[in-house]
């Protein structure tokens, strides 16, 4: 599914550093489940990721890439992007996560975009992601 419209800005890697034996060490984010390319995401712990479950304020973007638990994972968290609705949303609404790494309506959890579009239950939605 090819979820960007607009691009934004991506997160993933520190800089690399350089260590005492003079090699690079970078610090990046890594799944911590299988992540599907446009999923909402969540920290679950230190520098890793997992979908999102439901509303939560933990929200770090959105999954650029689909990937498996352990692989290393690029996440944007600005622009405009056709997502998936995890229940109907209508226009202009304010937009938090959902379960299964969906987006809906903001109710309980921080609010991480606003619709664009309307969308129907798994359908796209056109939002404006700003975490």
């Amino acid at each position: 599914k090819n979820y960007l419209i607009n691009e934004g800005n991506q997160i993933g890697y520190m800089d690399a550093a350089i260590s005492n034996d003079l090699m690079p060490v970078q610090k990046g984010l890594r799944a911590g489940a299988d992540i599907e390319k446009g999923q909402v995401v969540i920290i679950s712990g230190d520098m890793t990721v997992i979908p999102s479950d439901g509303a939560s304020k933990c929200v770090l973007g959105v999954a650029m890439f689909d990937c498996k638990a352990g692989d290393p994972i690029a996440v944007e968290c600005e622009g405009l992007m056709k997502l998936t609705a995890a229940a109907s949303i209508t226009a202009p609404a304010e937009i938090e996560a959902g379960a299964d790494g969906k987006v809906q309506k903001a109710n309980s959890g921080k609010v991480i975009g606003i619709a664009l579009s309307n969308a129907s239950a798994d359908g796209d939605v056109i939002i404006k992601l700003s975490v």
